[in-house]
């Protein structure tokens, strides 16, 4: 009965330029969340190892991330190539034996991706991305992580006749730890 409503705060920007005749585009996206009142977990973990966990209010928690991609025609391939960049940056809270837990995660990395259409009917896709992630926990510093992950895909779309469609995806993630 003592918890306050949530309230969320967000700041968006987008910028979209785009060239038709040219076939270039430069794409940018900003989001920034804060949280007033969020409800997050109060734990509580007695000698016998029970917990009890109750709901509270903290403030201090937020979710900023950001992306920038630019794409550009290759004409020797009949497709374009698009190059990107994103990043992330979180904080929240949890409670542990009256003791505030700061969580904080942290990414970003570059990605690139190729698309082509060899046919009128036929578009294949590759791409590549690397991302560094980090995640820090003030109470439990053994859980801090630090990794980068790496991801391939590929895809295929055909379009048959009498307006069948052939469709595949492939993704491969590996991930340092």
């Amino acid at each position: 009965p003592d918890l306050k409503q949530e309230y969320n705060h967000t700041i968006m920007g987008h910028m979209n330029l785009v060239s038709p005749f040219k076939n270039r585009n430069l794409f940018f996206y900003f989001n920034a969340q804060f949280t007033k009142n969020k409800i997050t977990n109060y734990d509580l973990l007695d000698q016998f190892g029970v917990k009890r966990t109750r709901p509270v209010n903290v403030n201090g928690v937020y979710n900023i991330s950001s992306e920038i991609s630019y794409s550009r025609p290759v004409r020797f391939l009949k497709g374009t190539i698009e190059l990107s960049s994103s990043a992330r940056l979180a904080r929240t809270k949890q409670f542990i034996n009256t003791v505030v837990n700061n969580i904080k995660t942290f990414s970003m990395g570059p990605s690139i991706r190729l698309d082509m259409n060899p046919a009128k009917k036929l578009n294949v896709a590759a791409g590549a991305g690397l991302e560094f992630n980090r995640s820090t926990y003030t109470l439990q510093s053994a859980l801090n992580t630090t990794y980068l992950s790496q991801e391939y895909n590929a895809s295929i779309d055909w379009e048959l006749p009498k307006r069948f469609f052939f469709s595949t995806d492939f993704t491969y993630t590996i991930n340092s730890q």
